[in-house]
């Protein structure tokens, strides 16, 4: 049997028993698969049989057990612009009022004016800036799951409570009150929550940069028109526009066109790579020169990046043993406590004999307080999601958070060569003149500059600046117009009785280029180290021959020898040449 995905938002999980609540109100559903809430993501990802039940259900069933979700409002505010309006309002709140009942607690506690005002702040914070703590709580209590808002509503009213008896009551003005109590619980718990949150968003805001490199328009020409779409509306067969220097939007095929395709978000290889008609490109890589006209050949929801964005979503939506540890726990811990902090004030009534009442009562409000299991609930989710998330930006990609915690006894890796142990920027590592032209080089460098700088090439700007250093030009020419580019292939500018070639062996090979016997054996020695080669000729002459290559990382020696103390192998994969593998390694 073949089952259906989906995850939605979930609003209002404060701990880990907001977690358990939520998955065992969905378990209840006929043709639930299997359900995983993630507090720190504030989602519930559900695997479901679609003939048995649907997403409609589900969102009932979030309702029903005391939780919101967007999809069943027509208010499309965002959790974080919610979280941004109310929650530090209703923090400043809280601490402007609860200060002064602090002050007065501590500092003129036989100050009847200031008790009376302490009495309306605390009504005050706990009616409105804290209310959302009361109203979860007694939905919890209603459908028999208390949770962390359940501890904090039974000991701050129990607090008020028997303050208020003891300021109205003239037999019990001698009695210690304890506004300062509901106001300081109220204020921690409200600052730990905005806290947590934002800390949420900070470990999710890696899934949501993976997200934002795909463009969310694309160019269409349908009806031989170019009209601007959503990216969601582009279908199959679509022919889509691509100017220079824009990010693909889709993945498809090249009908029109050639480029450098910037693969590195998809790939992790920083090198463009030459793509010309026929050739697959995919959404999010960035077509560096020249327009493409593209053919669609994926649905916008099923191309590579959507596949990478899913793979990460679903592992993050995933429990560690870890994390199911401590929700199994969480599941059972908050009626525990509740029976501890009772047992306490039991046991402070029949053994404490001078002022058993108060002892008892503080004892119970300290077990409901300190027993509060938002950070059990919190602390595994946030460090998978900060994990997991990072690693993603860093193109590496766990499979689900159990995989995550099993690295803890990995005992081997392997690394990939370029862009992981190398720096996979190309540089410029030697040069070689045909000795009888050096005396004309200095009046070719300009020339060779000034094409180079035409032909938009990705090694273009490393090897100016090489030519420069190495022979610094007089003038700078300004020939972008009267060049011709072969894409893929190399530059060609004609002046006068000269013409000036430079590009790949192979295409110079092509053009009958002459290569000396000297510069023969040296293309044959770099070559074998997988340099990238670049041939300068004037007037079907090779006269010069940069190589390019990659550099190690400065740390990769350093990370080797670091996992090699721990007692974990290294291995390096490529599909280099051997010398050029060896000479890395």
């Amino acid at each position: 049997m073949v089952y259906q995905f989906i995850t939605i938002p979930v609003q209002g999980m404060t701990c880990a028993s907001c977690v358990a609540t939520i998955e065992k109100q969905i378990k209840k559903i006929d043709g639930v698969n299997e359900v995983s809430a993630n507090l720190a993501l504030e989602n519930v990802s559900i695997s479901y049989d679609s003939d048995k039940t649907s997403p409609p259900e589900f969102i009932e069933g979030i309702l029903k057990a005391g939780y919101k979700t967007p999809l069943a409002s027509s208010n499309n505010k965002t959790s974080s612009v919610l979280f941004e309006e109310v929650n530090k309002r209703n923090l400043l709140q809280v601490w402007i009022g609860a200060i002064p009942i602090v002050i007065f607690g501590m500092f003129f506690h036989d100050f009847r004016p200031g008790q009376y005002l302490s009495f309306i702040l605390a009504i005050f914070l706990m009616a409105f800036p804290g209310r959302y703590i009361f109203k979860k709580a007694w939905h919890q209590l209603k459908i028999l799951t208390p949770a962390m808002e359940s501890l904090v509503a039974l000991s701050t009213l129990t607090a008020l409570i028997f303050s208020v008896f003891t300021l109205f009551i003239p037999a019990m003005h001698n009695g210690h009150l304890w506004f300062e109590t509901p106001a300081m619980i109220i204020a921690f718990i409200m600052t730990g929550k905005y806290l947590e949150e934002k800390a949420k968003r900070q470990s999710a805001a890696s899934l949501q940069k993976l997200k934002d490199i795909q463009p969310t328009k694309a160019k269409v020409i349908r009806n031989g028109k170019e009209i601007e779409l959503d990216v969601s509306d582009v279908q199959l067969n679509d022919r889509v526009l691509v100017r220079a220097y824009e990010v693909i939007p889709v993945d498809g095929k090249i009908l029109i066109g050639s480029s450098h395709i910037n693969e590195s978000s998809i790939t992790g290889e920083p090198m463009p790579r030459f793509k010309t008609k026929g050739d697959d490109v995919y959404a999010g890589s960035i077509c560096q020169e020249g327009a493409l006209t593209l053919l669609v050949n994926k649905e916008p929801s099923e191309t590579v990046l959507s596949s990478i964005i899913s793979a990460v979503t679903h592992a993050l939506s995933s429990k560690a043993p870890a994390q199911r540890l401590a929700d199994r726990i969480a599941g059972v811990f908050v009626p525990i406590v509740l029976v501890i902090s009772l047992i306490s004030f039991a046991a402070w009534m029949i053994f404490q004999k001078d002022g058993q009442f108060t002892m008892a009562l503080t004892a119970m409000v300290n077990v409901l307080i300190i027993a509060c299991p938002c950070a059990l609930g919190l602390a595994t989710p946030t460090a998978l999601v900060a994990a997991i998330g990072k690693a993603a930006l860093n193109g590496i990609l766990f499979r689900d958070g159990e995989t995550l915690e099993k690295t803890a006894t990995t005992s081997l890796v392997a690394f990939d060569k370029t862009g992981t142990l190398t720096l996979g920027k190309p540089e410029v590592k030697d040069h070689y003149v045909i000795p009888e032209n050096l005396a004309e080089l200095p009046q070719w460098i300009p020339v060779f500059c000034a094409m180079e700088k035409a032909s938009h090439h990705p090694l273009a700007e490393y090897v100016v600046n090489y030519l420069q250093q190495l022979f610094p030009p007089n003038e700078q020419l300004a020939i972008d117009h009267q060049v011709e580019i072969i894409p893929g292939k190399g530059v060609i500018y004609r002046n006068l009785d000269q013409v000036f070639r430079l590009g790949s062996l192979q295409w110079l090979q092509k053009e009958q280029i002459e290569i000396s016997e000297e510069m023969d054996k040296i293309i044959e020695d770099w070559l074998k180290r997988a340099y990238t080669l670049v041939v300068f000729s004037v007037n079907k002459k090779a006269v010069m021959i940069l190589a390019a290559g990659d550099t190690l990382r400065p740390d990769a020696s350093s990370c080797v020898n670091a996992l090699k103390k721990q007692g974990i192998s290294s291995i390096m994969l490529t599909g280099d040449h051997e010398v050029s593998a060896r000479v890395i390694a």
